[in-house]
């Protein structure tokens, strides 16, 4: 049996206007980063004899469903499966729809969008199935039942659980049970499928891959979404992680290696064990990854410069007390500030991710964040305007406080775009998109400018890209003192 897993398009997203809160110009000029889940679901297809393809939209840069389609049409698959995020549904939900409209093979749909909305996202008869969760276990048990039964798989469909289907009229959602805990008994994902020259980020040499050493996560952030399955922390042994990077530089010669865990160095004592493993080893390679401030100190960052990681990213958030302690970060300004000055200090990259727009925030909290952002050494900022997601303790808030209504639901059922809430109390989206550009702004234009840091820049599209956004910040600024100056 043929199996095609599909990976809703962030890139053909962007044109069908679901809110993230990005610039334009980092929308723009989107790298293309793998997919994981999907290789990882293909790895357990494999090992079990079913022929697997993977089709990335992302990499072919076209907007429309109509070349991703003929994609998956060509390989004459019998089963497809599409993941979705909450900001890909709706290119999902159109790719699956026009899939129908030629075709009547099942489609099972999947990704985090699924498990916060499910009966919304099954009222769409485009999909047969839903996976809801994890899919690695969930999808094989799926095709097995397919490969065995044919059409009449639907009457078998209530002894697997984690999944959500129609019948006879009728959506059903079977027994839920928790995802896989021993995570070392996956194999490593089929990258074997993916183009793995297609995919960049700024200043990670290529080809690299993003991987994985843990799934959920211990924090409770009001603005993060997240299903309760989601939210189950659990970690893969150091030598299964350090297997799998020996395993793509010798079989891929991968040359970089991003870990997308949502706080890696949440366990001190696991980080210096993976550090001295590599170094054992005899790895040579190099790392970013992403973290808290308060899951770094002085041991860590020595340990993970020994073995070449040459970028850090932080979950900032903002300049202000009042607003971290607001969202639950349970983080200082401090701890921030010495983070960032440790990985100055051993010319890691730091970059900063943060926030504009809470409900309580102020003009003056803002400004306190630009202020602070300007005092740290930040080689990178990622400001955001807050767009509240389903899954998250804020979404809710508002909805019980009826600040907004339930536009995600909105969005999942009719199939369109609700314009997002503006949830900032005392801010325009106007005002918000002004102090979002300028934070983002601040590496270019301070003294040591990040422009003249030349060893970061890996590819010409490294200097494209630097060279748009200092344009388009720019032309902004001049743009909106003219504005300014006519009225």
């Amino acid at each position: 049996m043929k199996i095609v897993l599909v990976k809703s398009s962030i890139y053909g997203s962007i044109p069908l206007g679901i809110p993230d809160g990005m610039s334009p110009i980092i929308n723009r000029f989107i790298h293309t980063c793998p997919p994981l889940g999907i290789p990882y679901i293909a790895a357990v297809l494999l090992k079990e004899g079913f022929d697997v393809s993977i089709v990335d939209p992302d990499v072919y840069r076209k907007k429309n469903t109509d070349a991703a389609i003929v994609k998956i049409l060509d390989q004459k698959p019998d089963v497809i499966g599409i993941s979705v995020m909450s900001h890909t549904f709706l290119y999902g939900l159109e790719l699956a729809q026009k899939l129908k409209m030629v075709t009547d093979i099942p489609i099972i749909v999947g990704g985090n969008h699924l498990m916060l909305y499910p009966h919304e996202v099954m009222t769409h008869k485009c999909f047969d199935i839903g996976v809801i969760g994890e899919g690695e276990i969930v999808f094989l048990k799926i095709a097995r039942l397919l490969d065995k039964k044919g059409a009449d798989y639907k009457k078998n469909l209530y002894e697997i659980p984690n999944i959500i289907f129609q019948s006879e009229g009728e959506i059903i959602r079977t027994e839920r049970k928790e995802p896989v805990k021993d995570l070392d008994s996956l194999p490593f994902p089929a990258r074997q499928l993916l183009q793995i020259n297609k995919y960049c980020q700024p200043t990670l040499k290529k080809p690299f891959t993003i991987i994985v050493s843990t799934r959920g996560c211990p924090y409770r952030c009001t603005f993060c979404s997240r299903d309760s399955m989601e939210r189950s922390y659990r970690v893969r042994s150091i030598e299964a992680v350090v297997e799998e990077i020996k395993y793509c530089i010798d079989e891929f010669n991968m040359k970089s290696f991003y870990f997308v865990d949502d706080t890696f160095t949440v366990d001190k004592k696991r980080v210096l064990s993976f550090c001295e493993l590599i170094q054992k080893r005899g790895i040579k390679t190099e790392f970013s990854m992403r973290t808290r401030a308060d899951c770094m100190d002085e041991e860590i960052v020595k340990a993970l410069k020994n073995i070449n990681c040459i970028q850090v990213s932080l979950g900032i958030e903002s300049g202000d007390d009042v607003i971290l302690k607001l969202l639950k970060k349970k983080i200082s300004l401090e701890q921030v500030e010495k983070t960032v000055s440790l990985l100055v200090k051993y010319r890691i990259r730091a970059v900063g991710f943060l926030m504009v727009g809470h409900p309580e925030e102020k003009l003056e909290s803002i400004q306190k964040t630009f202020r602070f952002v300007k005092k740290i050494q930040l080689d990178w900022c990622k400001a955001n305007i807050l767009t509240p997601y389903p899954g998250s303790e804020l979404y809710y808030n508002l909805l019980k406080e009826k600040q907004i209504d339930d536009f995600w639901k909105k969005i999942t059922i009719e199939g369109r775009v609700y314009k997002t809430p503006n949830i900032s109390k005392y801010l325009s989206i106007n005002e918000l998109n002004d102090w979002r550009d300028k934070i983002n702004a601040i590496p270019y234009f301070r003294k040591k400018t990040n422009l003249l840091k030349f060893e970061k820049i890996t590819s010409f599209r490294d200097i494209f890209i630097t060279a748009a956004w200092v344009y388009y910040y720019l032309a902004k600024k001049v743009k909106k003192t003219f504005r300014d100056f006519m009225n």
